[in-house]
């Protein structure tokens, strides 16, 4: 079980790695891999967290339906946790459900306010701004934006908040949303 789970966490890593790259084929890919190892394992709270990112990388390739379904899954799996509402949130705001979306973003960030998890913390406000953005509110997204800057320093994630700056720059650009 050791050697299923350190290997299901590399493709997690390699997931991760890959969206940074700006590949969420690549990262979809990784992730995949994840849930295979973690379904093989019996583990299912892991199988729950690898959908959830499986749905970033699908909705950073424009497939919603299909991150709604992973989404789904992970929920049956595991409940509705902070980072499902965010995705789901994201989903919700591709549909042009956006009272709904911006509802479900600013209660995972409520949630993840005053966390130590700051890079989850961060990316949980990177995705209220894509969802305020979305619903019109571009003051709302760019301090959303702000804030998961000065979490991703004060974490070290200098890749990501060189990333959440550029989106704060070009806020209709297509670097504004999540990779």
């Amino acid at each position: 079980l050791g050697f299923a789970y350190g290997l299901a966490e590399a493709h997690m890593a390699g997931g991760q790695l890959e969206t940074l790259a700006g590949d969420p084929a690549a990262a979809e890919r990784e992730l995949r891999e994840a849930i295979r190892l973690a379904v093989e394992m019996g583990a299912s709270r892991y199988v729950a967290l690898y959908r959830v990112q499986t749905a970033h990388a699908l909705i950073a390739q424009g497939r919603y339906e299909d991150a709604a379904g992973e989404l789904d899954q992970a929920a049956d799996l595991y409940g509705e946790a902070v980072t499902w509402k965010s995705a789901r949130a994201r989903v919700l705001a591709a549909r042009g459900e956006t009272e709904a979306a911006a509802t479900l973003a600013s209660e995972a960030a409520e949630e993840m306010a005053g966390s130590d998890d700051l890079t989850t913390s961060a990316e949980t406000l990177i995705d209220l701004a894509e969802v305020r953005r979305a619903a019109g509110d571009d003051r709302g997204a760019a301090s959303a934006l702000a804030e998961a800057i000065a979490l991703h320093e004060e974490k070290g994630n200098v890749v990501a908040a060189a990333r959440c700056r550029a989106r704060l720059s070009d806020p209709g650009g297509e670097q504004y949303h999540r990779e």
